[in-house]
């Protein structure tokens, strides 16, 4: 069914599958893959939470899943408790602490957030997101000329990419440059796209009053990810 293009079959199948047996973890996880693809974040969340505590510790992929869909539906704490289990479950592995440093700096915890992400670059100085975290939590530090010097560290190592367009439009937000930001992230989203990115941009468009354009948006947005419920709230 999967191969013939008929998703909504295929996920059905899977679903009668685990009728029969609920703790079924190849299951679980070929459903919560779909899901995930699907944008059906809230269904990921549920299936994965069929297994319990123990089994679901010791599926790495599950975890993350579980965690990002999390994120994409607005529980932060949910996806930083899942990602604090994925870091346990695979504890060299600088990708699970990212985002588990993600999810705290998202929560509000800067400190530890900080803390997670100096180790996510001394485990692998050359992974991108690690770096521009780094940086990112120096300006929410307050550490602004040091964000800027990271940035034009990372620069000059990994060339242009839309990651770091991104963030230095995220600075030019906290400058309030709005139209600099503006500039930033629509570039990024166009080559990126992005769910935080595309509130920052909105942010931007916000502060200039560019009501209507914001709101367009946001609208674009949820036509391509319905699920996306941090920028519905936002619409809203």
């Amino acid at each position: 069914k999967s191969q013939l293009g008929e998703q909504a079959d295929a996920a059905r199948v899977l679903e009668q599958a685990l009728e029969r047996n609920p703790q079924a973890a190849s299951v679980i996880t070929e459903l919560a893959e779909m899901y995930f693809r699907d944008g059906r974040y809230p269904d990921v969340v549920n299936v994965t939470g069929k297994l319990g505590e123990e089994q679901l510790g010791k599926l790495p992929r599950l975890l993350e899943l579980r965690g990002k869909a999390q994120m994409l539906a607005g529980d932060v704490p949910g996806a930083t408790h899942s990602f604090e289990r994925l870091v346990q479950a695979v504890p060299g592995s600088a990708k699970a602490r990212f985002v588990y440093a993600d999810s705290l700096f998202k929560g509000g915890d800067v400190k530890r957030s900080m803390r997670e992400m100096e180790l996510v670059v001394d485990m692998d100085p050359d992974y991108l997101p690690g770096r521009l975290g780094q940086a990112r939590l120096l300006a929410a530090s307050g550490k602004r000329g040091q964000a800027l010097e990271a940035m034009a560290e990372v620069e000059k190592k990994f060339g242009e990419k839309p990651e770091i367009l991104a963030l230095y439009g995220w600075l030019s937000l906290l400058e309030g440059d709005y139209a600099a930001a503006e500039e930033q992230l629509t570039k990024a989203n166009v080559q990126l796209p992005d769910t935080d990115q595309t509130g920052y941009l909105v942010k931007a468009l916000w502060e200039q009053k560019k009501y209507d354009e914001a709101i367009r948006v946001m609208q674009d947005w949820l036509e391509r990810y319905p699920q996306d419920l941090a920028v519905r709230l936002r619409l809203a």
